[in-house]
């Protein structure tokens, strides 16, 4: 009987000992999945701008947030947080009269526990409610015929996050 009560002693200690690591390598997996998700939206809309802002008469004052919204508003129904890191996305559009060039940034969240704060930076809410997209996206998931999104972020607690920076350049169509 002492023998039995020493190895469930023993599997409790090595179970506490191994649950910290089990469970950032699953909150990791997660994490990859995220990003390789966001990755690919992030690189379409990217494209899709490039492509927009490229063929409109003026490149450099195209408007690319009802483009950004549709592209991104498949990560907005992920959750709220992830709502809130689409309505901060930054994009800019330049031109040298040849050349388009367009970058996104965008807040990529971390969703490890404990990692965001050393590796990333606080999600502003300043940045969120300001959003020129917020009518574009409400916009996107009129079209897409989903239920408009709650964009009230007071009381929220945002994420830690990375920003992410996507890039792409094309021809001006304006200069053939």
């Amino acid at each position: 009987m002492q023998k039995l009560i020493s190895n469930k002693g023993q599997a409790a200690v090595e179970f506490s000992l191994l649950a910290p690591l089990l469970f950032l390598i699953f909150f990791c997996v997660i994490q990859l999945a995220y990003c390789a998700y966001a990755s690919f939206a992030l690189q379409r809309a990217t494209l899709a701008i490039a492509r927009e802002a490229a063929s409109s008469d003026s490149p450099s004052s195209y408007n690319p947030y009802f483009q950004l919204g549709y592209c991104l508003a498949p990560l907005g129904k992920l959750n709220r947080l992830a709502l809130a890191t689409v309505l901060a996305t930054k994009c800019d559009i330049n031109t040298d009269g040849k050349v388009v060039h367009v970058q996104l940034i965008y807040p990529m969240p971390i969703w490890i526990p404990g990692v965001g704060k050393i590796f990333g930076q606080k999600l502003s809410l300043n940045s969120v409610q300001t959003s020129p997209m917020t009518s574009s996206l409400q916009m996107a998931f009129k079209i897409l015929g989903k239920p408009l999104p709650d964009l009230s972020f007071i009381g929220l607690n945002l994420p830690y996050v990375h920003l992410s920076s996507f890039s792409t350049s094309t021809v001006d169509e304006n200069s053939i």
